[in-house]
């Protein structure tokens, strides 16, 4: 069995690491969906159609997941990676319009947070949460396997 140090220094490092994998994630499966038509350009076609017309709901939720795995091995870190991998994806977003000289409206942040961010968090916590829960049903029955 291999043991990872436990530093400051590594918990944190992993933690980022585990944020930009989910944000990425996140963001590979978004561009897959709308690269073969999502759900706001039309119906895809094809043998996979029905699966990439759900791509966009679910991939919060995948990158959620996919983040709390990634981080250090504790839900005090994992479930916040979930969250923050969402919000990287935001930030990430509205930086690269920023850049393009996107000028969107002050309003735009509310929206922004109620029609994306706070249903994205909730999608990500639940995958992070089904990560952190998988994962300690496995170690106890570990745990239990090798009592017996």
């Amino acid at each position: 069995m291999t043991v990872r140090p436990r530093t400051r220094g590594w918990t944190a490092a992993g933690w980022f690491f585990a944020v930009a994998v989910g944000a990425a994630l996140f963001e590979v499966i978004d561009a897959l969906s709308a690269g073969s038509g999502s759900s706001l350009n039309g119906r895809p076609s094809g043998p996979l159609g029905d699966i990439l017309l759900w791509l966009p709901v679910v991939s919060p939720g995948v990158a959620g997941l996919v983040a709390a795995w990634v981080a250090p091995p504790m839900a005090r870190f994992g479930l916040p990676a979930a969250v923050a991998a969402v919000w990287a994806r935001i930030g990430a977003d509205r930086l690269i319009g920023a850049l393009q000289g996107a000028q969107l409206p002050s309003e735009t942040g509310v929206v922004l947070v109620l029609a994306f961010g706070l249903p994205w968090t909730l999608t990500a916590f639940v995958g992070g949460l089904m990560t952190i829960v998988g994962r300690t049903a496995f170690r106890r029955s570990r745990r239990l396997g090798r009592q017996s």
